[in-house]
């Protein structure tokens, strides 16, 4: 499961799923957790298997024989070519009990859910297997739910929040003008560090927007065209994406799975280093979800890809183009990426309380340089009022044309996050918007979303 959550593009928060949660699941043999464990990620395997040889094999070694011979092949290869697919397009993966069985849910390009149950003794294969094709988030996630944020309660409902196990930074812009800007709970409850305007967050697929922007900075500077097909910047492309194009890229449209770690080699999804060239090798490689052009699912490998064209085109970094061309110009001092070269230091970063924790203390700063698995669809951080800088330079026209300005558009309610621990969601619209960062995000539905979701309600004027 991958830790950078989907970088999810709503007109309001009503279905406000974001990260990739793994839930961990209490057996009581340390063995039985292990083969949980290989037995969920062959099943998000599936979306690099696309042979009946290869779910034939599949089945030999994860399935029970009773199982198999139970299961006529062709509905069973079905089943797996619908669990493969679903895979290959999910923004949001999660595994967690359900009675007897477990529940391995993917959202995405198709939400289905896998109910599987291991058999009790080793190897502990899978013994029962179903599939539940088209399920709404909120059939299977028990969402919280908070009472009404009004401007006039807008205070006192947040330190209600707040005394509730809330804990992030939050600002409030009502027509141009900061209402609120303040931090709630603690970045380090170890430390007793309370979170103020200043703490630096995770905020998980955000980064997206900054891929956008650098792509329509190219486009001012003439340097690409959208109709670009890939191959003019990246070489070797195989025939089935020489049609592939920056729009399609940028759009949704490019046909490419969701993410492309490799289970069978990265420890972890998001933080592994591959470098860019096996990123590129790695994606151009994948099987798409359908031809370039021909419909439309959430990709962050196609981000990624736009990362790596963006160096190409410019000759520099992806993190200098950054920096050199948005954040140092508008003073974004509290965003930046992964790892000790951040600049940042410890003290500056909230913890991450979420139900994945990585380093002696998890904070972006201690999980490694950021991974081409993620640039230019994750690996950074940045905070509320680093962010809202962000809105008004675009949107001012203070870093893009106006023609770049229509593509990339305004008022979108923009969400990221990760599974461990963060949340980043805002309006786009300097006018009217709410940025809201947390440290304690745990799954889709919980209180920084509840929260989350009522905010962007008060300032799009949803919740009149």
């Amino acid at each position: 499961m991958s830790g950078e959550g989907e970088h999810t593009i709503r007109s309001a928060l009503g279905t406000l799923c974001i990260c990739l949660l793994f839930f961990q699941i209490a057996f009581a043999q340390n063995d039985k957790q292990a083969a949980l464990r290989q037995r969920v990620r062959a099943l998000e395997a599936l979306s690099h298997q696309q042979s009946n040889e290869a779910r034939r094999d599949f089945a030999e070694t994860h399935l029970t024989e009773s199982l198999r011979t139970s299961l006529d092949e062709k509905e069973l290869f079905s089943m797996l070519h619908t669990v493969g697919r679903a895979s290959a397009g999910a923004g949001e993966v999660m595994v967690r009990p359900d009675s007897n069985a477990v529940r391995l849910s993917f959202r995405g390009a198709q939400n289905i859910d896998v109910i599987f149950a291991l058999e009790q003794q080793e190897p502990f294969r899978i013994e029962t297997l179903s599939v539940q094709t088209e399920v709404d988030v909120f059939d299977t996630i028990d969402g919280v739910s908070v009472a009404p944020i009004t401007w006039e309660n807008l205070r006192e409902r947040l330190r209600e929040e707040e005394s509730a196990g809330f804990s992030g930074t939050i600002m409030v812009v009502r027509d141009g003008r900061v209402i609120l800007h303040q931090g709630y709970g603690m970045a380090n409850g170890k430390e007793e560090l309370p979170n103020t305007t200043e703490i630096i967050f995770g905020i998980g697929s955000t980064a997206i927007d900054f891929t956008r922007a650098a792509i329509l900075k190219l486009f001012d500077e003439g340097q690409l065209k959208l109709s670009d097909p890939i191959t003019r910047f990246l070489s070797n492309v195989p025939p089935d994406k020489t049609s592939m194009t920056i729009r399609h890229l940028m759009n949704g449209q490019s046909g490419l799975p969701n993410f492309h770690h490799d289970p069978a080699k990265d420890e972890d999804y998001d933080l592994t280093w591959i470098d860019r060239e096996e990123a590129v090798r790695r994606i151009l490689d994948a099987p798409l979800l359908f031809a370039p052009g021909e419909d439309q699912a959430h990709s962050h490998s196609a981000f990624v890809l736009l990362a790596a064209v963006i160096e190409f085109v410019s000759g520099k970094s992806y993190a200098e183009f950054l920096h050199q061309n948005f954040f140092e110009p508008i003073g974004m001092r509290h965003t930046g990426f992964y790892g000790l070269g951040s600049g940042f230091s410890a003290e500056q970063m909230a913890v991450g309380y979420g139900p994945s924790r990585v380093g002696e203390v998890n904070i972006p700063l201690n999980w490694g340089p950021t991974s081409w698995l993620v640039m230019g669809s994750g690996g950074m951080v940045s905070n509320p009022g680093d962010m809202y800088r962000w809105v008004k330079a675009i949107h001012t026209g203070e870093l893009l044309s106006e023609e770049a300005l229509e593509l990339y558009g305004r008022g979108n309610v923009y969400a990221g996050g990760s599974d461990r621990g963060f949340l980043f969601v805002y309006v786009d619209d300097p006018e009217n918007t709410a940025l809201i960062s947390s440290n304690t995000h745990t799954r889709s539905g919980d209180l920084p979303g509840a929260v989350a979701q009522e905010l962007v309600g008060l300032v799009t004027h949803r919740n009149d």
